[in-house]
């Protein structure tokens, strides 16, 4: 183990491991989450998921705006499905905890 005497060798020991193939393969994939999306087309809600934050310009040709990210499909379904004018469900915090309330009309769901 090197004891590193200041913060210039500090840096250049980080610039040398965090650069190359190597450095790109180590790193871990962001997990992709779920969001609920009003399409253009239909202005109905659907749910999608996706690895990055969608933008205006990932996902606005498709969407007309975008809720999430939800932690659980459920809570995403149960905003997709109830979420639009219920004052109850405002938030994701709010939609996660009444898709947990409502999970056996979840699971009865056909699934997408």
């Amino acid at each position: 183990m090197k004891l590193y005497t200041n913060s210039s060798e500090v840096l250049a020991h980080i610039a040398s491991h965090a650069t190359g193939a190597l450095a790109q393969a180590q790193r871990p994939t962001m997990p992709k989450k779920y969001y609920v999306g009003y399409d253009k087309t239909t202005r109905k809600p659907e749910i999608f998921r996706a690895s990055t934050t969608p933008t205006f310009a990932t996902h606005g040709a498709t969407y007309i705006y975008v809720v999430g990210s939800f932690w659980t499909k459920r809570g995403a379904w149960f905003m997709c499905k109830y979420g639009q004018n219920n004052p109850h469900c405002r938030t994701v915090g709010e939609a996660e905890k009444l898709g947990k309330l409502y999970a056996h009309e979840y699971a009865q769901e056909p699934t997408q």
